[in-house]
């Protein structure tokens, strides 16, 4: 529990930090993105220097690192895009839509999820889709549809991720996807005029992303981990605490002060997480 709250904050930080320097920035977006990738890439070239790294039995297992690491580079693109138009606080009550649909995939596909748990995810769901409906204009808010997407495909991956790390190393696991989605990410921009944009970009603006890359590296790297030994659905439930905290912090540093409705649906959330958290065991 302990760590599990622990990376909820740490990611709400990062994230917090993130917001900071993509409002900030001017740079092209893939540029932007890959800067992000340093934290990870210096992370997993330390934990590979330790001997933190061993080759999975079933070598077919290496196949999902792959795949994620060109998947995480469409999502992160997709994110940046989302937050660029909108505040934190708007968009936070649909940052666990993918937790949701991993808790539901989970309880249909892995079995390891309790009925009591999946009602609960439902009636998460419910809430969340409640409070972002405009009902005077009768509309969902502006960029709806991405971020659906976006949170659809991460549940995809929170599943693949949890399958392979019951089978192979944290570390492993970490590093490959790491460094793939990096050398994807920057080995163009290296060989494009795109990369000159950073001698432009200002410390206002690099050190947040700095601090949001390398928090972020460590935050995920606590992650891996805890699927590993929690298993997915109890980490998935963990990670919804990073709520409450994104909105205390995103009002004390970004000056971001969210509607009373985000504030009341991040505790309401908050509590059922706990109530899931509970019941987990099917």
């Amino acid at each position: 529990m302990f760590w599990g709250a622990l990376n909820a904050l740490l990611g709400s930080v990062a994230n917090i930090f993130w917001k900071k320097s993509l409002d900030l920035s001017d740079l092209p977006p893939r540029v932007f993105y890959a800067l992000g990738a340093l934290g990870s890439v210096v992370l997993s070239l330390g934990l590979i220097a330790f001997g933190m790294f061993s080759l999975p039995a079933n070598y077919w297992l290496l196949a999902i690192p792959t795949i994620d690491a060109v998947i995480v580079g469409y999502t992160g693109l997709l994110s940046q895009r989302i937050y660029k138009e909108e505040k934190i606080s708007a968009l936070l009550p649909y940052e666990n839509l993918s937790s949701i649909l991993t808790i539901v995939a989970a309880f249909f596909l892995l079995g390891n999820t309790s009925v009591a748990t999946l009602l609960i995810a439902i009636v998460t769901i419910v809430i969340i889709f409640t409070a972002s409906f405009d009902f005077k204009g009768h509309q969902f808010p502006k960029n709806f549809k991405l971020i659906v997407l976006s949170n659809s495909i991460t549940a995809f991956r929170a599943l693949a991720m949890g399958y392979a790390l019951s089978h192979m190393a944290t570390e492993t696991f970490y590093s490959i996807r790491n460094l793939l989605n990096a050398a994807i990410v920057m080995i163009p921009l290296l060989l494009s005029a795109e990369w000159v944009a950073v001698k432009t970009m200002k410390k206002d603006c690099l050190v947040p992303r700095m601090a949001a890359s390398f928090l972020g590296a460590i935050s995920a790297l606590i992650a891996f981990t805890l699927i590993s030994r929690l298993g997915l659905v109890t980490t998935t439930l963990l990670g919804f605490l990073s709520m409450a905290a994104t909105l205390v912090l995103g009002y004390a540093f970004l000056g971001d002060r969210p509607e009373r409705k985000n504030v009341m649906l991040a505790i309401a959330v908050s509590a059922l997480v706990a109530v899931g958290t509970y019941f987990r065991a099917p």
